[in-house]
């Protein structure tokens, strides 16, 4: 399949089960590997810079540090997790500390004592004042050690808290970040990493450094390994040799988002970024699990199977996956795909890479073979979007020839064209180009820079119902500048521009009428995109960074649009990226942060769930494709060059309604079910499903990594029951070891899977 599909973006994408829903979220779909959830999220008055997560009275517990209201506490009670008191400081928490009942808080100007004794009354029980721009702190036994970027690195004793006191330092030019671990003291110092003995807490003495050469915001050591981070990547240093300390590896996770804080928690390194959250294994820097989620993260602690990511005002809390069964199953694999691939039913349709305007159609599953292949546009320009209803696909070319087309299982057919050139010109986004009015209508949107850049664009409209002699019936200009995008909601057609919208009723399809030109999209230097669902129109907005460092979140804003004279304002959620997302039914999916946005009610979208795409350095753009049975996560590289994807089952009802394509893709029915007899077995299983009409089925089974270790084959069968044994052997014959698996029967409009479990 090498060289078969074009530019195409980041594979992974997540298994997602009905049955494995969050305990706040029953009907959402939940990627069920080991991967961080999303709970629930608290917002809070200010900015939190830093979290840590403690144990006292035989209770875990997070303590917030906020810059507008002091130092919060919440314990973990079972699958819950409960705000308690707050303990307030004198001036802005910048970090936070525990050492038995006291949290040691890094402020504005000084060093808090807070006791959390009683997590209901915290109170600041001593305060001492310290020199420079107070940064992070770590904590022995005795003494604080406090980073305050130019006036060096602090040394405070804590034995008594009510009465602390300044003991010693060392000297630095700009120190940023200190850790401790076990009698000595690691810093960032300026542009290196330096490693300190503190056997004598009061005159901390250099070990050895390493330069780095650039500024950095956090450091970590734990036995001969330390960690160094910045805002673009993350060193892992062999520090066993202070003499002589070295990069071991850099880390892939901070090369694509702004890098915030790493911290330990036992064995793993916890990553924070501007859209995410990573867990490293701290001894082969290889990430366990990660998170993308709704906002910017800041620092993030895990306790007691739960997590705390900590953002610009609020809190977020997420089951910890690493205590669920890691079974999501890979169902299929593909080399490169093109990013206006579209799936129906089974199959997965893409453009060739030769030349950007043959559709290829692939099973979703296999990934490894072609059924067809047809030229959208003989001897013409490559085509810059596709969409389709049921088993008609139209695409629309560069230079402006609609093509429609008709696709089965086993073949394609090229039915008809139309040369709409005249004076033609596609945006340069291919995401929204054209949409399908009705079954018989299709409307495109024209730039018209044909005519001269800055020229007011049209709204093209296309009766397809002869497919071979596709027809303009309309041809409708637009009141703004730069149109981008083209949806259709109902009787409406939106077309999308820089700043605004306007809306067309589209009763009449002969005679758009337009119902007005609406604010809605970003100003300034940001930017948005836009999506349809229901009577409501979703605005994700690029808002435009402020300072170095500090982003702004991103928004998804909701209009309801039931009176398209005056949409109204109905709901704005914050998100921690713009990506492109990616609708199916009720559900939301965004390939760069793998959120999962509820929108059973449409007013007011909720972020519902997360998957967890693992970014590679070498392919760091991710688009997600949707459907009924699949979510195929696309990769490329940043200069569009070749790419790939992996498809991966999605829970239950979680990708919405799309057609099967083709009339023989008839539905195997929504009674189709799998059963394991025995269950669990040794060695022999046999598998039991039932066909409500005849079609082809096809019997697999994956490991718990995903990988299909044995396939029972592939036939046409009757209606009726059917059974196959396995004898738990692999692909090659050899036995397969003890443990569990999952079963699957695939048939060309239906799925069913069951895990079962061989006990040698």
């Amino acid at each position: 399949m090498n060289g078969l599909f074009n530019r195409v973006l980041l594979a992974l994408a997540v298994g997602l089960l009905a049955s494995s829903a969050a305990p706040s979220f029953p009907s959402t779909p939940v990627d069920y590997a080991v991967y961080p959830h999303l709970d629930h999220t608290e917002f809070l008055d200010g900015r939190s810079n830093a979290v840590a997560a403690y144990s006292l009275w035989g209770r875990d517990f997070f303590a917030v540090a906020n810059e507008n209201t002091s130092l919060h506490l919440f314990e973990v009670v079972a699958d819950e997790v409960i705000p308690r008191g707050i303990g307030h400081t004198t001036g802005v928490d910048k970090d936070v500390a525990i050492l038995d009942w006291h949290a040691f808080v890094v402020t504005g100007s000084g060093l808090a004592a807070v006791n959390i004794a009683v997590p209901d009354s915290p109170f600041q029980e001593g305060f001492v004042n310290l020199p420079g721009e107070l940064l992070q702190i770590a904590v022995s036994a005795t003494h604080a050690f406090v980073a305050c970027e130019r006036g060096g690195l602090v040394v405070v004793d804590i034995t008594d808290p009510s009465n602390m006191a300044v003991a010693g330092g060392y000297a630095g030019d700009y120190v940023t970040s200190v850790c401790y671990d076990d009698g000595r003291l690691g810093i960032i110092n300026d542009k290196s990493f330096e490693l300190l003995d503190v056997a004598e807490p009061t005159s901390p003495a250099l070990l050895g450094a390493f330069y780095l050469g650039y500024y950095n915001n956090h450091c970590v050591i734990q036995g001969d390994l330390a960690y160094v981070s910045n805002y673009s990547q993350t060193h892992q240093l062999d520090i066993a040799d202070p003499a002589s300390i070295g990069i071991l590896q850099t880390l892939a996770i901070g090369s694509s988002q702004i890098g915030h804080s790493i911290g330990i928690a036992g064995s793993e390194l916890i990553y924070t970024g501007a859209n995410g959250l990573y867990f490293v294994n701290f001894a082969t820097g290889t990430v366990t699990r990660s998170s993308r989620q709704v906002g910017n993260v800041r620092a993030a602690a895990a306790i007691g199977g739960k997590i705390m990511a900590v953002g610009d005002n609020r809190v977020e809390f997420f089951d910890d996956g690493i205590h669920e069964n890691p079974s999501a199953p890979e169902v299929g694999n593909g080399e490169q795909l093109d990013q206006r691939g579209i799936i129906l039913g089974d199959y997965l349709y893409g453009l060739s890479v030769a030349d950007a305007k043959t559709l290829v159609a692939t099973e979703v599953d296999v990934g490894a073979y072609l059924w067809w292949n047809l030229d959208l546009n003989p001897g013409g320009a490559p085509i810059r979007d596709m969409a389709h209803r049921d088993s008609t696909i139209v695409a629309i070319s560069t230079s402006g020839t609609l093509s429609v087309a008709t696709v089965t299982r086993y073949t394609a057919a090229l039915q008809g064209r139309l040369d709409l050139s005249d004076g033609f010109y596609t945006p340069f986004e291919p995401d929204r180009t054209l949409a399908f009015l009705d079954d018989l209508t299709v409307v495109v949107l024209d730039q018209n820079y044909g005519a001269g850049r800055g020229s007011y664009g049209n709204v093209r409209v296309v009766d397809i119902s002869d497919p071979a002699h596709p027809v303009q019936i309309g041809k409708f200009s637009l009141t703004l500048l730069y149109p981008e995008q083209i949806m259709v909601v109902g009787d409406l057609v939106l077309v999308s521009m820089y700043g605004g919208y306007e809306i067309f009723d589209a009763q009449d399809r002969f005679a758009l009428q337009s119902k007005g030109v609406h604010p809605g999209g970003a100003t300034g230097n940001g930017s948005s995109r836009f999506y349809t669902g229901g009577s409501h129109l979703y605005i994700l907005l690029n808002l435009p960074v402020s300072d170095f460092g500090d982003i702004h979140p991103e928004r998804l804003d909701t209009w309801d649009l039931s009176d398209p004279v005056t949409p109204v304002l109905v709901d704005q959620m914050n998100l921690a990226s713009s990506g492109k997302l990616v609708f199916a039914g009720n559900w939301g999916y965004q390939g760069e942060t793998g959120l999962v946005i509820d929108i059973s009610d449409p007013a007011h979208p909720v972020a519902a769930a997360n998957f967890s795409p693992t970014i590679d350095s070498a392919f760091p753009r991710v688009e997600v494709q949707a459907g009924p049975e699949y979510l195929v996560a696309e990769y490329r590289p940043y200069n569009n060059g070749p790419g790939g994807y992996t498809v991966f089952l999605p829970a239950q009802g979680a990708g919405g309604s799309v057609s099967a394509v083709g009339e023989d893709l008839l539905r195997a029915g929504p009674g189709l079910t799998l059963e394991a007899v025995p269950n669990p077995f040794n060695p022999r299983v046999t598998f039991r499903f039932e066909l409500v009409v005849g079609s082809v089925a096809r019997l697999q089974v994956f490991d718990l990594r995903g990988r299909m270790v044995a396939d029972l084959g592939e036939e046409a069968r009757e209606a009726g029951p059917h059974s196959v044994a396995w004898d738990g052997v692999d692909r090659q014959g050899r036995n397969l070891p003890s443990g569990v698996y999952l079963a699957r029967i695939s048939t060309p409009a239906g799925v069913a899977s069951r895990k079962i479990v061989l006990a040698r």
